[in-house]
């Protein structure tokens, strides 16, 4: 069986004058129709970024 890893979130205030970087920006228009759709792709996908914010 694979081992399937678990993901949590939380939600977070941002201010409404804050411009918050597009995280799929550099994805093709195929690319992020698809990658919502798979949860796990996706959340890879944003861990990939390095955007120094830890």
């Amino acid at each position: 069986m694979p081992i399937r890893a678990i993901y949590s979130g939380d939600m977070v205030h941002v201010h409404r004058k804050r411009v918050l970087v597009d995280a799929l920006a550099s994805l093709s228009a195929d690319d992020r129709e698809r990658l919502p759709h798979k949860e796990a792709a996706l959340i890879d996908h944003l861990d990939s970024r390095d955007l120094g914010h830890r």
